[in-house]
């Protein structure tokens, strides 16, 4: 198809080679070989009277023409992927979609878990891909490769839609047999214990704990540093150390470890679980059944 002389399928490959930003890479995902995705390139430098793409010691840069271009082609790429893609009608019983969701593990073990159980009855045929918090999976939502991703409240992305599933609270997990530690901690006692967090991804270290320790002021101790919630609770029994986790999860914990839950010598604000769905996604039946879906799940936790 063709639009103006430009054939709309090199606006797929401009998406490719902007997001890669390497020929081979962008050939390798379109299944192309090298050769085709250098004629490619060759005539969108015709068409655009732009050299769009640049070397640059060994990696190729966008030029600023290309910049400009790359978001308008994949917001156009995006409405046509949402318009065409999938029937305007969907059968979770008949369909075989798989949805690609973007979850902390906390959210994964407290709501997606007994979501997929029931689907596997409800919607026998849908598949479903988990991946954990990173700027990768923010940056593919953005491009609409991903999509749905569940955040606090706290770092949602504000030009996507969002709607709120669930509230929870934070708790102080600590071995159950801690020899300094009872029913209580003191705000001393929190200063000088060691501590264990997470980091959810590179780019922003700390938990979403931390963020709201740091905005208050309060400085612990951070002894253990782990890349997921579900092996904190681990990571203090038989220690002296203690943890920050959501109540939820710590819950579940202390029913299989030896762990106690008690609350935190200063207040901090209910944590709010949000949904996300990309901007041009809205008129998607399968998505929309998915959010209804998980919003009901989340509604009797």
């Amino acid at each position: 198809m063709r639009f103006q002389g430009l054939d709309l399928n090199l606006l797929v490959a401009f998406d490719t080679l902007a997001e890669h930003r390497s020929v081979s890479l962008a050939a390798e995902a379109m299944h192309l070989s090298q050769s085709a995705m250098s004629a490619a390139l060759a005539r969108l430098r015709a068409y655009f009277d732009d050299e769009l793409l640049v070397p640059r010691g060994r990696t190729l840069v966008l030029t600023p023409r290309a910049e400009q271009l790359a978001p308008e082609v994949r917001d156009t790429l995006l409405r046509i992927h949402a318009t065409i893609a999938h029937p305007a009608a969907f059968d979770p019983i008949e369909t075989k979609r798989e949805f690609t969701i973007v979850a902390s593990d906390y959210v994964q073990a407290v709501l997606l878990e007994p979501f997929m159980r029931k689907a596997a009855h409800h919607a026998p045929g849908m598949r479903f891909r988990i991946l954990p918090i990173s700027q990768q999976g923010i940056d593919e939502f953005k491009r609409g490769v991903i999509d749905l991703i569940i955040v606090a409240d706290s770092v949602i992305l504000p030009e996507h839609p969002s709607q709120k599933l669930f509230e929870d609270e934070a708790k102080l997990i600590c071995s159950a047999d801690h020899p300094t530690i009872g029913d209580e901690i003191s705000m001393e006692q929190f200063g000088t214990v060691g501590h264990v967090t997470t980091s959810l991804h590179h780019h922003r270290p700390g938990s979403l704990f931390d963020l709201m320790l740091l905005e208050r002021s309060i400085a612990r101790r951070i002894e253990i540093q782990v890349p997921a919630f579900s092996m904190m609770a681990g990571a203090v029994v038989g220690t002296e150390r203690v943890a920050i986790l959501h109540a939820r999860l710590a819950t579940s914990y202390a029913r299989i470890l030896p762990i106690k839950l008690l609350s935190l010598p200063f207040a901090l604000p209910p944590i709010r679980e949000v949904i996300q769905w990309h901007a041009l996604r809205q008129r998607d039946r399968g998505l929309q059944w998915l959010l209804e879906a998980l919003t009901s799940e989340a509604a009797a936790l």
